[in-house]
């Protein structure tokens, strides 16, 4: 049998589908209570990552979307931490905040070129230090 004589392969029933491939779920190990918090701020960055990659992102792109998700609400739960003066992992908050950077670049939202000031020399300005 050739390649030309197979037939075409029809698309799978959503029956036989993931949840998370069929959109009726954003996660697919297992069923989340979204009702916490972190899930509700989870879902926000999630569609907000979403509206700036645009209304034809490929499935990759939105798992990308749900990684920069997570990392965040990982990265300010660590935020929080120091916040309430408790002691944080910096190795850890250094590898999210990495992470996030890298997923966002990944994605086309990071733009490099948006601020082209010098972010130490506009502080010394702001304290009136000038460029000493």
């Amino acid at each position: 049998m050739t390649p030309d004589d197979s037939a075409t392969v029809a698309e799978p029933s959503p029956c036989t589908r993931a949840r998370i491939t069929n959109g009726s779920a954003l996660h697919g190990a297992r069923k989340v209570d979204g009702r916490s918090a972190s899930a509700r701020r989870w879902r926000d960055i999630y569609r907000e990552v979403c509206t700036a990659i645009g209304s034809d992102a490929t499935p990759a792109q939105l798992q990308l979307a749900r990684r920069c998700a997570t990392l965040v609400v990982a990265g300010e739960a660590i935020d929080a931490q120091a916040e309430a003066g408790e002691p944080i992992d910096v190795g850890e908050s250094v590898k999210v905040s990495g992470a996030v950077t890298r997923v966002l670049d990944a994605l086309g939202l990071l733009d490099r070129n948006a601020d082209d000031t010098d972010p130490l020399a506009t502080w010394r300005e702001a304290i009136g230090g000038g460029d000493a």
